[in-house]
């Protein structure tokens, strides 16, 4: 677990900038700290101590229905969303040339995107399956499908966030109920603490951060659902840029 939630944050796109400043103030405020208390910020070092509630709260997250696989497969979307206005004019782009080739040209193009979901909806036009095919329905259910993914992931970073100081809290019951003496003590505390930097420093920022990126992703395909509909239905391409302009102003407006 501890192996998978270190593949998850490195391929998360986390190690930005914001990251590193992150960092930063994340030392400055335990050294002003330790200054202000007059302890040395080696003394809130302890590897067993952070080891025992990181494995705990892995071990918590893992009961929660923790799944790797999921969670790397929305880092990757994540990581491959697109400018909402850049997949407007791709839709226009691809609606220019359908009027000109036909439809089976989308098969060409839905080799050229990494979206599984713009994929999907320009084989099924590609395929051209008839009247009978709802292809509003097809798409529709898979948006249903992503978003629910999308909202067990948050829904877990959530749940490690508000399980992690519980967590800690444990180990310090533990702690203090195996030694009274004041050095355990010390370190017994060092537990609570570490459940509380999990929670409010691993757990909800990166909550934050990808509820962000997944409600533009989220954005992105129902531009997407409502351009490869007006493509099946051939609309003209000034028509199309009109219809999807709303997206193109409601981002700017965010």
């Amino acid at each position: 677990m501890f192996f998978s939630l270190s593949c998850f944050v490195v391929r998360s796109h986390f190690f930005d900038i914001r990251f590193l400043i992150f960092v930063g103030f994340l030392t400055l405020f335990f050294i002003s700290t330790g200054a202000q208390f007059g302890f040395s910020i080696s003394n809130l070092f302890n590897p067993l101590a952070f080891f025992s509630v990181f494995s705990g709260v892995c071990c918590i997250m893992l009961l929660g229905g923790f799944n790797l696989r999921e969670a790397l497969d929305i880092v990757a979307d994540t990581r491959r969303i697109c400018d909402i206005s850049t997949r407007i004019n791709e839709l226009i782009y691809i609606n220019e040339q359908i009027k000109r080739k036909g439809f089976t040209v989308c098969e060409q193009f839905q080799k050229k995107f990494n979206d599984q979901f713009i994929r999907k909806g320009l084989r099924i036009i590609a395929d051209n399956p008839g009247p009978e095919f709802k292809l509003e329905e097809a798409l529709k259910a898979e948006i249903q499908t992503l978003k629910n993914r999308n909202r067990r992931f948050l829904d877990l970073l959530n749940f490690g966030a508000n399980v992690s100081p519980g967590v800690g809290l444990i180990g310090t019951l533990i702690g203090l109920s195996m030694n009274s003496h004041p050095t355990a003590i010390s370190h017994a505390v060092l537990t609570t603490l570490y459940g509380a930097i999990l929670a409010n420093f691993f757990f909800i920022p990166l909550y934050q951060h990808f509820k962000q990126k997944l409600e533009h992703l989220e954005l992105s395909y129902e531009v997407t659902f409502s351009g490869l509909i007006k493509l099946r239905d051939g609309l003209h391409s000034i028509y199309l840029e009109e219809h999807l302009s709303g997206y193109r102003n409601a981002v700017k407006h965010n």
